[in-house]
């Protein structure tokens, strides 16, 4: 019990409180590839709040259960891209937020990482698209207000407005398709791994 360092096999190594010989309480954990974590312990496995600065450059900032981020939290990744709402299974679910580097956001719904359900998406020339979305792509009713003051309403498709692509069949002009950069969220098993093996030591 107390204050102390461990060191383990794997090269990892743990500084904070312990009790009963398990990391409990405040600490911070350094993985053998380069990644750290600053914050709540219990038993063993994080627990309660805390910093996961990832060795791929990506640092997560909130709340951990039973050793994965669970529940409100954001994520800052290497690219200058950012997230921030709920987490589970270690990706978004539910009511989230992601600001794109370049200036534009979606608000609303996550499920396993992508965009599904309502929410509204922010581009950066100032339009925004309203309505429904499934596997990361604009798909079900919604609306699109672009700057112009055109809005676009009806029922979409892989992205696609259904009514826009109607009205330009057999028109010289192109769809404008307003393409979205979609995050990518991975698992880093890496670390989660080498974590599970420093405790099992």
């Amino acid at each position: 019990n107390g204050f102390g360092t461990m060191v383990f096999t794997s090269k990892s190594r743990y500084t904070g409180e312990f009790k009963q010989g398990k990391m409990h309480g405040k600490g911070i954990f350094y993985y053998s590839n380069q990644g750290k974590y600053i914050g709540e312990w219990q038993s063993g496995i994080r627990q309660g709040e805390g910093k996961w600065i990832q060795s791929n450059g990506n640092v997560y900032s909130g709340n951990f259960q039973q050793d994965k981020p669970v529940g409100q939290g954001t994520m800052n990744f290497k690219n200058g891209d950012r997230y921030t709402g709920n987490w589970t299974n270690e990706l978004p679910n539910g009511k989230g937020t992601y600001y794109y580097a370049h200036g534009e956001r979606y608000e609303g719904n996550f499920v396993n990482g992508k965009y599904q359900g309502q929410g509204l998406y922010f581009y950066k020339d100032g339009s925004v698209y309203n309505g429904e979305w499934k596997n990361g792509k604009r798909e079900g009713k919604g609306e699109l207000k672009k700057l112009d003051g055109k809005i676009i309403n009806g029922e979409w498709a892989g992205d696609i407005s259904l009514k826009e692509f109607e009205e330009e069949v057999g028109s010289q002009e192109d769809i404008e398709i307003y393409p979205i950069v979609r995050p990518v969220f991975a698992k880093t098993e890496e670390e989660n791994c080498s974590m599970q093996m420093a405790l099992n030591m």
